[in-house]
């Protein structure tokens, strides 16, 4: 036989079974939904008789069998009002690009006008996609509304700028020191962009000068270059981490590498492709063509190796080339450029280890020539497209 207590709390009721005959010690407790009835109404009606000869049951059936379907029935509704509330909160991101208040802070001097220009560049392709969701028959509530948190997820990661171009085509003119977000920095990095120079949008990597640093500023070990250091108004290295993040998407990176005498003399020098890996595999180079002056390609023996520094020997050589140079480099054999060297500012009686950059015609004698000034920076490599005439010109300028 089978005979139910019943006990009420809040919002719920709780009916105990208890079987009788050989299993009397077995307790079943059973939450289901208020019953349209009270327990104490229900009505008693007989039954099969048992083994004891009792005839007592209640008819409560029917309310468990319901149960099931108000839970599914809840679950249908509570997951429709949750996807009509994104939906409402994706429209009013898609139609007004909230990001005027942001922007201010995001970037140093610029308009925040020009920063939602950029924003709704990047906020059109989910714009499409969201389109497109929202024409779908609502067979599945939930697989709907995942779809359109990942159109929010990707909204929110793309509506900053990544780079220094992103500010030139938001309207960005002055050079200066700018926020971009990369997934390697999520809540920013400062660096400084060059938005005269050829064009502008170039984010600034590197930077040697005369700013009253020690001469060994940049003799730093794997992990700083790995995070980048320094001002990036003044002598900074931007990091590996950040290279890797900025150079290895689909796009191919241009990089511009500026030098200059104690004259103000300079000569610009471009490669057409500069992509940098990741950390397991020892932030690793890969370049393209280059582009300057004759018998100026130093960087090319630079090209495919690993980086090096002091701590971490990574070249090819029989000796640590970091350490024999006192840098921080794609190192081979060792070296035809050393833009991490020592800041030796001019010639020196020392081999090699300053801020050298080699000329095929007169490799030995700036062997012992250390450049004042040096700049690294690079763009999105399709804003070069149909430049290289142009490049040439600028080269020797």
């Amino acid at each position: 036989c089978v005979y139910a207590a019943g006990c009420s709390f809040p919002g719920r009721r709780y009916i105990t079974l208890r079987r009788c005959g050989r299993i009397n010690r077995q307790k079943i407790e059973v939450a289901i939904p208020t019953p349209r009835k009270p327990l104490h109404s229900l009505e008693r009606t007989r039954g099969s008789p048992t083994t004891s000869g009792q005839f007592k049951r209640f008819q409560w059936r029917a309310e468990v069998r319901r149960a099931p379907l108000a839970a599914e029935a809840t679950r249908i509704m509570m997951a429709n009002c949750f996807m009509i509330f994104h939906v409402l909160v994706l429209a009013s991101i898609i139609r007004v690009y909230p990001v005027e208040a942001e922007a201010s802070s995001v970037i140093s001097g610029g308009s925040a006008a020009a920063a939602t220009a950029a924003t709704a560049a990047a906020t059109a392709p989910s714009a499409e996609k969201t389109a497109q969701v929202l024409e779908k028959p609502f067979d599945n509530a939930e697989e709907k509304v995942k779809e359109l948190e990942s159109i929010l997820h990707y909204i929110k990661n793309n509506n900053h700028p990544r780079q220094c171009s992103d500010l030139l085509r938001a309207g960005q003119r002055n050079d200066g020191i700018y926020t971009i977000y990369h997934n390697k920095a999520p809540q920013g990095q400062d660096v400084y962009c060059n938005m005269k120079a050829d064009g502008g949008g170039w984010t600034v990597i590197q930077r040697r000068g005369q700013f009253k640093n020690r001469v060994f500023h940049f003799y730093r070990n794997w992990t700083e270059y790995a995070n980048g250091f320094g001002d990036p108004s003044q002598e900074y290295w931007i990091g590996n981490e950040a290279l890797n993040a900025m150079t290895s998407g689909k796009r191919d990176m241009t990089l511009r590498i500026v030098l200059r005498n104690t004259t103000s003399d300079k000569v610009s020098i471009y490669y057409s492709k500069f992509r940098v890996s990741n950390a397991a595999k020892m932030y690793q180079l890969e370049m393209g063509n280059f582009i300057g002056p004759q018998g100026w390609d130093a960087m090319r023996h630079a090209d495919g190796q690993k980086f090096s520094t002091y701590d971490q020997d990574n070249d090819v050589s029989t000796y640590n080339c970091a350490e024999q140079y006192r840098g921080a480099w794609w190192y081979s054999d060792c070296h035809a450029c050393n833009p991490n060297g020592l800041n030796l500012n001019g010639y020196h009686e020392s081999y090699g280890d300053g801020i050298e950059w080699s000329i095929r015609e007169h490799t030995g004698k700036l062997y012992y020539y250390s450049y004042p000034y040096m700049e690294m920076m690079i763009r999105p490599a399709r804003l070069l497209e149909g430049k290289e005439k142009d490049l040439k010109f600028f080269a020797n300028q």
